[in-house]
């Protein structure tokens, strides 16, 4: 029991049996949450009442007074005790119910060293939420001759972007064809965001495919942050750009389809907003940051190296905060 709580108590306790004055009944409810702060029990609240009675009187005249005091101290304690132990239980559940969400959300996302890709083709991903459940999304479909891939921003947190989430993810599964072209899918996806989630519910996403045999990158856009393509042989950037609204918003609007050649050493990077809109640059131009940042590493390394130590770049300018989900995907062609 706190010694200098049991002396505050007998201050008040003392002051209102001496003036019966409203002031230490009104301080009196202050101290009892420091009690609750302190997981003092009710019983120790009364033995410490006790305790300062029987050091002061002998009681006969003024115990009736003490525990009018008394159970005007109980009556607030009382009722934010029990507030208290409701809000931690249902702390507990949210925590049970995100958890949960985060795990079925994690074995949703896709192994990107999945041995069924394509050789001479490298991915790296690195994805983190800023909270339990992310908004953030990515898909990886590698196919006898290719790869298809794609970086989404769900919009919203929690529980429901992950619900919208896994919506995403049954019905790309089911529309999947090796080879569609990408603005085909979003098309299809979109059809499907805008019939079955809520009108303020959208999602925004960048759609790639490589064809192994060709070794052309195929790319649409639906609202998403252009892909930024590296060009080894030049060593220089360039920004993957075309039309196209996020998904959900509306049906009016149709996709496009533009192509890239990729040679030995190029990489496409598909990322989320989440990775430069909090930064602590000087830059003001998303894809020249993110050049910048690329040009001071060694990009002959595998992609999962660019992306861990690209993201490790991030997070020292934006002072190690983690402050919206961040989402990285990266595809290297090797020969």
């Amino acid at each position: 029991m706190a010694q200098p709580l049991q002396s505050q108590y007998s201050e008040l306790l003392f002051q209102y049996l001496n003036n019966k004055g409203e002031a230490p009944l009104y301080e009196a409810q202050f101290v009892s949450k420091e009690f609750i702060q302190e997981q003092i029990l009710p019983e120790e609240a009364l033995l410490m009442h006790l305790q300062a009675m029987q050091e002061k009187y002998d009681l006969p005249r003024v115990w009736k007074d003490s525990f009018q005091f008394f159970l005007e101290f109980l009556v607030q304690y009382g009722l934010t005790y029990r507030e208290r132990d409701t809000l931690l239980a249902k702390q507990q559940q949210i925590e049970a119910e995100l958890s949960l969400a985060a795990t079925v959300q994690h074995s949703l996302l896709p192994d990107h060293h999945h041995s069924s890709i394509p050789s001479g083709i490298d991915i790296g991903v690195k994805t983190v939420a800023s909270r339990k459940v992310s908004g953030d999304f990515y898909n990886i479909n590698p196919y006898e001759h290719g790869v298809d891939i794609a970086v989404a921003d769900v919009s919203g947190k929690s529980i429901p972007a992950a619900i919208l989430m896994a919506m995403i993810k049954f019905a790309m599964d089911g529309m999947l064809e090796d080879g569609s072209r990408p603005h085909v899918m979003l098309e299809k996806l979109n059809r499907f965001i805008y019939k079955n989630s809520e009108p303020s519910r959208f999602v925004t996403m960048f759609w790639g495919n490589y064809h192994a045999l060709t070794k052309r990158f195929l790319y649409a856009n639906a609202g998403h942050e252009a892909a930024l393509f590296y060009r080894s042989r030049e060593d220089r950037f360039m920004e993957l750009k075309t039309e196209g609204c996020a998904l959900g918003i509306s049906t009016r609007y149709g996709y496009e389809t533009k192509s890239i050649d990729m040679d030995p050493g190029d990489f496409v990077l598909l990322y989320t907003d989440g990775l430069i809109e909090t930064r602590n640059s000087d830059v003001v131009d998303d894809s020249q940051f993110l050049q910048h940042l690329l040009r001071q590493m060694d990009r002959k390394e595998s992609a999962q190296d660019i992306v861990e130590k690209l993201f490790q770049q991030i997070l020292a300018k934006n002072e190690m905060e983690i402050a919206d989900d961040q989402t990285l995907l990266l595809l290297k062609r090797l020969k």
